[in-house]
């Protein structure tokens, strides 16, 4: 929303899903604190899920 553009491929932390896996809110480490609400398309997952 403060017109920060965030690259394709950038890593970062899911901390919400919503709508059962339609989008997710993902948190960047840069810019310092960005979030980002991530259509399910658009989001590629690395690593394992926390049980």
């Amino acid at each position: 929303m403060d017109g920060d553009t965030i690259p394709a491929g950038t890593e970062g932390t899911v901390v919400a899903v919503w709508r059962g896996g339609d989008a997710y809110e993902v948190e960047f480490p840069e810019p310092m604190g960005a979030l980002a609400t991530v259509g399910a398309s658009n989001v590629a997952f690395a690593g394992r899920p926390v049980p």
